[in-house]
């Protein structure tokens, strides 16, 4: 089967990087008077979470640093929800991929899915928090800012959620869950505003990352501001979100999958939730997954949203930690599993074949499909399209073509062999 002729596009993002993370959060911190803040050996917990933050063993490190030059004994939480099987081991192991380890960091690291009662909401949502970060004498808030594949609302990813879900570990995270996603914009505030008035929170590091999935912003917050600069700065993050430049495609491929590199629906442009119905661009009539990205330990939460996907990928799947996870988010959609194929090509094939080409005389004319292929979510400075869509780049400023067209590239064993540099 002919698949349509390829062009390599490269998409130009505003590299607003910091590029001294360590030093940016120490100044940040001298600014906010973190000496007054912090009384020489009191205990103050530092939250880390679950998804792929660029520079989250950074922050962390460097925080961690500043609470010692101030004579504190600063500890590691790990505010995780269900992930890593929801137990402390897989918690453990998903912060030592991203490099955060007692070692590493020169702190303890207080794993438990342990959480205590803190009260409950207008709504009648009882509230929970990680048992070590209730016992600190202060807790530093740190997580990353960005949209969320299931949320609706001023409130999705962020200083919030971490209060509301992370924090709340299993128990926690599946009790907010419970009360319907249809729900979760109104409880992830209420959550977090019973947290922030009983639990002894000292400041907040947002982080927000890039086109390039690289820190562009390190905003230190006061409680007192927590709601307010969660809502800001997720309108700065989605300014920033890297996109498929195409309104309308037939077919979208991502190379690989994690949950630290989710299928965001404004990337993906597919909804996973009944109760969300808005179309996003680029509104791909069949999405393909083809792989499962090693930082995920098999977590394959998320892969509900493509229609195929290959036997490499359905190998590498921890069902156990699946399935915790997309229970206690009370989205067991996520957890489907998409048509398993024997490799690559015969994914792409097969999306081809079911996006809406007639069959004339046994023939399907696929090589006129708007075909997308990306890496991943987090990383689209290249991808490729179907020679076809050339004229139907939405933004031609940010978006443009490099190179002759090509076939699409397959090794021996029928896999992609595409350069995403």
């Amino acid at each position: 089967m002919k698949l349509p002729m390829m062009v390599k596009i490269r998409q130009e993002f505003e590299d607003n990087s910091l590029r001294d993370v360590e030093g940016h959060v120490k100044r940040k911190l001298g600014e906010a008077g973190i000496r007054q803040l912090v009384k020489r050996g009191q205990k103050i917990a530092l939250t880390m979470g679950s998804r792929g933050i660029t520079d989250i063993a950074r922050v962390i490190k460097a925080t961690v640093e500043v609470l010692k030059a101030c004579q504190a004994q600063p500890y590691i939480v790990l505010g995780m929800g269900s992930h890593g099987g929801a137990t402390v081991e897989g918690q453990l192991k998903i912060a030592e991929k991203f490099g955060v380890t007692e070692k590493t960091m020169g702190a303890p690291i207080k794993a438990t899915m342990d959480v205590m009662p803190v009260g409950t909401t207008p709504s009648g949502v009882p509230v929970f928090i990680d048992r070590y970060a209730y016992e600190s004498d202060g807790l530093i808030v740190t997580h990353r800012v960005k949209p969320h594949r299931h949320v609706m609302g001023p409130h999705q990813s962020g200083l919030l959620k971490m209060l509301t879900i992370g924090l709340g570990k299993l128990k926690g995270a599946a009790t907010v869950h419970s009360f319907g996603w249809e729900n979760f914009a109104k409880n992830i505030l209420e959550v977090a505003s019973v947290v922030l008035k009983k639990v002894p929170i000292i400041l907040g590091l947002a982080i927000v990352e890039n086109g390039f999935a690289k820190t562009a912003i390190i905003e230190l917050v006061k409680p007192e501001n927590f709601i307010e600069r969660d809502a800001a700065l997720l309108q700065t993050a989605l300014k920033m979100l890297p996109r498929v430049p195409f309104d309308k495609i037939d077919v979208l491929v991502v190379k690989e999958m994690g949950k630290n590199m989710p299928p965001d629906t404004d990337i993906i442009g597919r909804p996973t939730l009944r109760y969300y119905s808005e179309v996003k661009k680029p509104d791909p009539t069949r999405l393909v997954l083809l792989d499962l990205h090693d930082d995920s330990l098999g977590n394959a939460v998320g892969m509900g949203s493509f229609d195929y996907t290959t036997q490499r990928l359905f190998k590498k799947i921890d069902f156990n930690v699946t399935a915790i996870n997309s229970i206690a988010g009370n989205v067991p959609e996520v957890g489907k599993i998409p048509l398993p194929l024997e490799n690559d090509r015969r994914a792409i094939e097969a999306a081809l074949q079911n996006a809406g080409f007639p069959d004339v005389e046994g023939v399907r004319d696929i090589q006129q499909g708007k075909l997308v292929v990306i890496k991943n979510t987090r990383e689209m400075q290249v991808l490729y399209a179907s020679q076809c869509l050339t004229g139907e780049i939405n933004d031609p400023q940010r978006a443009k073509i490099v190179g002759p067209p090509l076939e699409l590239p397959f090794d021996a064993a029928g896999n992609l062999a595409l350069d995403f540099k």
